[in-house]
């Protein structure tokens, strides 16, 4: 069989769109039909010894100074389209075990710089990315800014505070102000919608 070979190290935006990825399934299986093997290798794996035996099962002694993951780019997967984010996690998932440890150390990197909901959705944090949940973090700043609410009480608020402010981040459909309005709408106060905000934007970094 032969092997097609087609480096996405350029198509940044091919996670983003979900008609680019029809598109793709439908050249894979031409391909295929026609006694290909398609291999795929994403922007942010670079060609070393252990991705070419891992690709195309080939030895070679290949130096390489640029490290796996999201090192340089700003597309990370919580910009992808739901096509994308599952592609992203068939690829991470099945990559060799050094490989995938690179891509998720820069993922968590990327996610202490920018915070981690701009970084990593929630879909693929609970799939692929072992890092240490947030919301003891959030509850111990929430304390340490005058909170007086119990451990179960700022729970819940937080569920609904996520709810309520996700999606003008995120989603780019809102803004700060907007969600600081209807959280404070549901809180029925002031200081205490300001705490939940500078709790979790102490950690990642909402405004």
């Amino acid at each position: 069989m032969r092997v097609l070979p087609l480096l996405n190290m350029t198509i940044y935006l091919i996670n983003r769109d979900s008609l680019v990825i029809k598109c793709d399934r439908a050249k894979d299986s031409i391909a295929v039909n026609l006694g290909y093997r398609i291999v795929r290798i994403p922007y942010w794996i670079q060609l070393t010894s252990e991705t070419l035996k891992y690709y195309f099962g080939l030895d070679a002694n290949i130096e390489q100074s640029f490290e796996h993951g999201f090192i340089t780019t700003k597309y990370f997967p919580a910009s992808f389209c739901d096509l994308g984010l599952s592609r992203f996690i068939y690829e991470i998932c099945t990559l060799p075990d050094t490989v995938r440890n690179d891509v998720i150390i820069s993922l968590l990197e990327q996610a202490n710089k920018h915070g981690m909901s701009y970084v990593i959705p929630t879909k693929l944090a609970q799939q692929v990315i072992p890092f240490p949940p947030t919301e003891p973090r959030y509850f111990e700043q929430y304390l340490k800014l005058g909170g007086k609410k119990s451990k179960s009480d700022f729970f819940y608020h937080l569920d609904v505070f996520i709810c309520l402010t996700v999606d003008a981040y995120a989603g780019g459909i809102g803004n700060r102000e907007m969600a600081f309005r209807h959280w404070c709408e549901h809180i029925e106060s002031y200081e205490e919608a300001s705490r939940f905000f500078e709790a979790v934007d102490s950690i990642d970094s909402y405004s």
